[in-house]
């Protein structure tokens, strides 16, 4: 299980440092486990927004929805695909769905006892 959360932690670097065509040939190569995590999926589309390919980031973005279809940061990246392939009213699905996740996790927040 390292390896495998290791696999992803090296492909989100390449994405911090804007090195997008390292992550994405780093997630590539997934085994069978690791496609099950949203996460994954999360920073393969990440990797394919910033290389421009906003098809297959929107495919991948829908794929890690499929696993975890609350899931804010997926839908944001969905919504930003939406956009710039200029499917307006998915683009407005998506945020809208993502605002209201952030509100329901902020409510469950806000119903926390701080202290003691």
């Amino acid at each position: 299980m390292p390896e495998k959360t290791t696999s992803l932690s090296l492909a989100s670097h390449y994405l911090d440092i804007d090195q997008p065509d390292r992550a994405l040939a780093l997630l590539d190569q997934p085994d069978s486990e690791v496609i099950n995590y949203p996460y994954f999926w999360y920073l393969r589309g990440q990797a394919f927004y910033r290389l421009e390919k906003f098809e297959n980031a929107r495919q991948a973005t829908q794929k890690g929805l499929a696993l975890s279809p609350q899931d804010v940061q997926l839908l944001l990246l969905l919504c930003n695909c939406q956009s710039r392939l200029n499917n307006l009213a998915e683009a407005e699905r998506a945020i809208l769905a993502a605002l209201q996740q952030s509100a329901r996790k902020s409510q469950h927040l806000s119903l926390c006892p701080v202290g003691g």
